[in-house]
């Protein structure tokens, strides 16, 4: 009678998987809500506080993913993204020697590149900023398809501002973090380069 009930509770569980929801999502970015600023936000926050930047990146607008590719293409280096620290980093990702080996697997998604350029930047003590476990939005506003968030970071600095913006698709996308003494004209964040 136990054989026979596991039997049809196998049978009734491969059922429900081979008839799962076509309305659901399709693929791991479907997964990320971008729905309004305040879920794109904490999904961005989730992804940061994971330590997954590679989801992080996927919650960038294209301009801020292109921007911060763009500040190493003009600078070929990482010192506006990451100034205290920027050899160590640079040297510590797939960029510099220590890391080229993983280069060919990560070399066309920049999802992966971003975070193992993040990566070597938290084992170089050198992310833009960090989040502690009470990390909250604490204010927002949102004109048209753009928005601003504040956030108590609970780490370094105690707050950082958010600004997203809404694409065609309806997602809401980080497009610029804004962080003290930051250059404002760099996305997704940076700083002037040091002379």
């Amino acid at each position: 009678m136990l054989a026979l009930a596991a039997v049809l509770l196998l049978a009734g569980g491969g059922a429900a998987a081979q008839t799962a929801s076509p309305g659901g999502p399709r693929t791991y970015y479907d997964t990320i809500d971008l729905s309004t600023p305040d879920t794109a936000a904490q999904s961005f926050l989730a992804a940061w506080g994971r330590r997954d930047y590679a989801t992080v990146h996927m919650t960038f607008s294209p301009e801020a993913q292109r921007g911060w590719h763009d500040q190493i293409a003009r600078n070929f280096n990482v010192a506006t993204l990451f100034p205290a620290q920027a050899k160590a980093v640079w040297d510590g990702s797939i960029y510099g020697d220590a890391g080229r080996a993983r280069a060919g697997e990560f070399a066309s998604d920049l999802n992966l590149i971003f975070d193992d350029l993040l990566l070597a930047a938290e084992r170089a003590g050198a992310l833009p900023f960090t989040l502690g476990p009470g990390a909250k939005v604490t204010s927002q506003s949102a004109t048209g398809d753009a928005a601003k968030l504040t956030v108590e970071t609970g780490g370094r600095p105690a707050t950082i501002g958010l600004k997203l913006v809404r694409l065609p698709s309806g997602r809401w996308k980080i497009d610029q973090i804004v962080l003290p003494d930051a250059d404002p004209a760099l996305k997704p964040w940076g700083f002037k380069a040091p002379q």
